[in-house]
This record gives structure tokens, C-alpha cells and sequence, in this order.
């Protein structure tokens, strides 16, 4: 079989992509041998390890379920069915709050203040306008990019967020990266590209240009939810009882789901949508409520790189599902690009253990 030059750069950077990656790793085994971890308690990190992966295997589902519905309804109609039913549903959860308590305690890290409810909401607060941003255009831009590409397809690009979490975890957290982590986000960036230009030979000109402009639309729902794990990681010491976090998030929400209802209004755009593909959206706003509350307790335990890239294994698992529901094989790659941007998530989070540790 001949080797055109994209299965030549795919080698290369697999082969590149693995030295590097494997460096960092014996490097951060090596001081992990010498020195032990004196940062949280142990239980801390088996429920945020525990959260996280509970978050990527219902997000996995969802994904594939919505890659399903969303052909079968408009942009704005299927984020204001998503947005409403999960503002719905935090709502629910919060008026039921008591009742709830003894079933969500390992959510609240400081029991003590499980029920208790802040006077005023922090609208000053920069990570209240991150959280708010980055969940809205989260949803759009991960939504309109199922119109042009597969969920697996999507989910690999999307999961450059422990990327742009460190880039911005820079600006915003004022957090240093060192040079080998740039080295790691090189490459991310190829693999990326990888899935990018993942044509086939049956592919016309306008079908890779619809490949693209989708995968760039993926990319930016993975720049888009890193911004709103930084907005949850800086609001964590505003809101650290459950009651005041179902508040946060209910506001949030409600006020994602007002600016995408008048724009859906502005363009003419009302909730008509076919009606297995609005069960399937309903689920999925109920399903948001639940995992979002996950995501923000493994955040408050194992940070945000760190949930990041557990919560990166629904890569493998949306592919998985695409293949078992829809019958779609993924190319190699996607699975090549979808490997070296995990690897890379999971080595930047090794890297930053070094750096704090040294």
C-alpha cells in the first residue's frame, strides 16, 4: 500500500508524539518514586477520580444520543431544549434540596455548610462571567459542529480543553508553563490537524470544507467548556456548599438559556422538532443537571487539568458508541489524532505535578 504524505506526518508524529510523551512520564514516575504526594486527602481523590470518570462515561452516551437527534432539529431549537430542561431541572433539584441531602453529601467537600445559602450571588467575580461564556458557546458551537462531522469526531477535537486550560490557567490563573509542556501542546495541535484532514478518498472539495469548518467549530466548543472549568475552579471559594453551587448553576443556566431563546426568536427559530429527537433532548438537559454537578465536585477535589483528562476517556467510548449504534468505523486518523491529544492532556498534567513539586 502507498503512503501519501499525510500517512507519512502521521507516522512521524506518532512516533515523535510517544518519545515525548514517554519522557515526561518516567520523569514524573521517577520523582513520584522519591517523593511522595502530601496534596489532598486520599479519599478527596478517589471520589474526584471516581466523579470524573461517572462524568465521562454519561457525557460519551449523550454525545452519540445527540449526533442522532440533532440532525433532526435547528441549531437554536436543540440548545433551547437542552439549556431549558437542564435550568428545569437544577431548579427541581434545588427545591428538593433536604430531601436530597443524604443522598448527595460526597458531592459537598465542606459538609459543614451543606445547606447553608449565600446572601447574594458573586456577579463581580470573573469567574462568574467565565462559567457563563464559556457554557454558552460550550453548547452552540459543540451543537452546530454535529451538523458537519461525527460525535467521535467531536469529542476528539473538543478534548484539546486540557490544552487551552493551561493556556489559560496562564492568563487567568497566572500559572506558569514550562517549555516541555509547550512541546506538548505542539503536538496536541497535530493531532488535532490529524482529525482535521481526516478526508477520504471519496470526499469532494465542499465535503472537506464542511470537515473543516466543523472540526474548527469543535475546537472551539474545547476552548469554550476549558474557559468554564476555569469559571467553576475560581468560583469554587464563593460557592462551596451544595445548595449555593445548585443556585450558581441554576442561574447560569437560566441566563444561558435566555440569550440562546432571543437569538432563536431573532431568527425565527422556535422549539418544533421531531418527537424521539425531543425525547432525546430532554433526557439530555436532565443529564447536564447531574453531570455538571459531578464535574464541579471532581474539579473541587482533583482540579481542573486533572478532571479534564480522566474525563477524556470518553473519546474511546464515543467511539465506541458510534460504532455499536451507528455502525460508523473510525478511521485511523481519528483514533491516532484522538490518542496523541489524550496522551498529551494526561503528560501536561504530569508535567505540572513536576513543577510544582521541584
Amino acid at each position: 500500500m502507498r503512503m501519501d504524505w499525510l500517512d507519512i506526518l502521521t507516522l512521524i508524529a506518532a512516533v515523535l508524539a510517544i518519545l515525548h510523551y514517554g519522557s515526561l512520564i518516567f520523569k514524573w514516575l521517577k520523582a513520584r518514586g522519591t517523593e511522595a504526594s502530601t496534596t489532598g486527602s486520599k479519599r478527596d481523590k478517589v471520589l474526584g477520580i471516581s466523579y470524573a470518570i461517572l462524568c465521562a462515561g454519561l457525557w460519551s452516551i449523550s454525545y452519540t444520543s445527540l449526533s442522532i437527534a440533532v440532525p433532526k432539529a435547528d441549531i437554536w431549537e436543540a440548545n433551547v431544549v437542552l439549556l431549558g430542561i437542564a435550568t428545569l431541572t437544577f431548579l427541581v433539584l434545588l427545591q428538593l434540596h433536604k430531601p436530597l441531602c443524604k443522598f448527595i453529601v460526597p458531592l459537598a467537600k465542606h459538609q459543614s455548610t451543606l445547606v447553608s445559602q449565600p446572601a447574594t450571588l458573586h456577579w463581580k467575580k470573573l469567574g462568574t462571567w467565565l462559567t457563563l461564556t464559556g457554557n454558552i458557546f460550550s453548547f452552540l458551537l459543540f451543537i452546530f459542529a454535529l451538523y458537519y462531522i461525527s460525535a467521535s469526531q467531536s469529542i476528539a477535537l473538543q478534548k484539546t480543553n486540557p490544552i487551552f486550560a493551561a493556556i489559560l490557567g496562564t492568563v487567568i490563573l497566572r500559572r506558569k508553563v514550562p517549555v516541555t509542556s509547550w512541546t506538548t501542546i505542539f503536538f496536541v495541535l497535530i493531532g488535532s490537524f490529524l482529525i482535521i484532514n481526516d478526508f477520504t478518498k471519496t470526499q469532494d472539495f465542499f465535503q472537506m470544507e464542511d470537515n473543516t469548518f466543523g472540526s474548527l467549530l469543535a475546537l472551539g466548543a474545547g476552548f469554550s467548556f476549558a474557559l468554564f472549568s476555569i469559571g467553576l475552579e475560581k468560583s469554587s471559594n464563593y460557592y462551596q456548599s451544595y445548595v449555593s453551587r445548585l443556585r450558581f448553576l441554576l442561574i447560569i443556566f437560566f441566563f444561558s438559556f435566555v440569550i440562546v431563546l432571543t437569538f432563536a426568536y431573532y431568527f425565527g427559530s422556535l422549539p418544533k422538532i421531531d418527537e424521539a429527537a425531543n425525547w432525546i433532548f430532554i433526557f439530555n438537559g436532565i443529564r447536564i443537571a447531574v453531570v455538571y454537578l459531578l464535574f464541579w465536585a471532581a474539579i473541587e477535589r482533583i482540579g481542573t487539568l486533572a478532571a479534564l483528562i480522566l474525563v477524556s476517556l470518553e473519546v474511546p467510548l464515543t467511539i465506541i458508541w458510534d460504532y455499536l449504534w451507528l455502525g460508523l468505523t473510525p478511521p485511523y486518523y481519528l483514533i491516532i489524532g484522538a490518542i496523541i491529544i489524550i496522551l498529551g492532556g494526561i503528560t501536561l498534567t504530569l508535567q505540572r505535578q513536576l513543577n510544582e513539586k521541584s
